[in-house]
């Protein structure tokens, strides 16, 4: 919550807000893909959602994360930030051409984009609010998105049990089982359950340290294995 000019940021008493780790969320798609052994991938971001954005940060470092693990000598990423809905798709019809893969970093292109990539018979990897489930032989592969039923129900939970406080952020992440990242396995061979659970695990722990403050470049993000285009 925040005033017009975001002089003011304070939290009133009786309002509990709820904040999800998109960065950790786009950690888990980019360490996915490259861990299957993709060495091109494509994002497509919102240049004014600073939610997709920090997805695209952790997207990067994720990327780099299997990359190193694999010890690949450099994985191609092109971070492409749309102005719009309709600048997004223009885009999303280029890419196709070139590339089997695209990431949607945006919940806001998130439809449009998949009728792009099933008219195209291409694959999509997106980022949502909402749990989705994957349709067979459909060309969405892989789904980062927030658990916001749980996060609901647990906050409902504490209130009910007297430990709920108004008045500050909720923080859902990996640690309290505030992100999921769903995949068709029927796709991915390198990348197993198993694998997901071990990353997982990490970031849960603390194992691993993501930088989403975007103030921070990504240029300066130490990304040794990441070319970005």
């Amino acid at each position: 919550p925040h005033n017009t000019n975001l002089s003011d940021n304070t939290i009133a008493f009786n309002v509990l807000p709820i904040q999800f780790d998109e960065a950790e969320m786009g950690f888990l798609a980019g360490y996915a893909l490259v861990y299957e052994g993709l060495t091109a991938l494509t994002l497509v971001s919102s240049a004014e959602d600073a939610c997709s954005i920090h997805y695209e940060y952790g997207f990067l470092q994720g990327a780099n994360t299997a990359a190193t693990e694999l010890n690949l000598k450099s994985v191609n990423i092109e971070c492409y930030h749309a102005t719009d809905l309709e600048d997004a798709k223009r885009f999303a019809n280029k890419h196709y051409q070139l590339e089997p893969i695209l990431v949607s970093t945006c919940e806001l292109y998130t439809d449009a984009l998949y009728e792009i990539a099933k008219e195209q018979e291409k694959k999509l990897v997106v980022c949502s609010n909402y749990y989705t489930e994957l349709e067979e032989s459909g060309p969405l592969i892989a789904i980062s998105t927030k658990n916001i039923a749980y996060a609901i129900s647990d906050i409902i939970s504490n209130f009910y049990e007297g430990t709920i406080n108004g008045g500050k952020v909720n923080f859902y992440s990996a640690a309290n089982q505030g992100i999921s990242f769903k995949f068709d396995e029927t796709y991915f061979k390198k990348f197993t359950n198993y694998t997901l659970q071990q990353i997982y695990n990490s970031l849960a722990n603390d194992e691993i340290q993501i930088i989403s403050d975007t103030t921070v470049t990504p240029d300066e993000l130490g990304l040794k294995r990441i070319i970005l285009k």
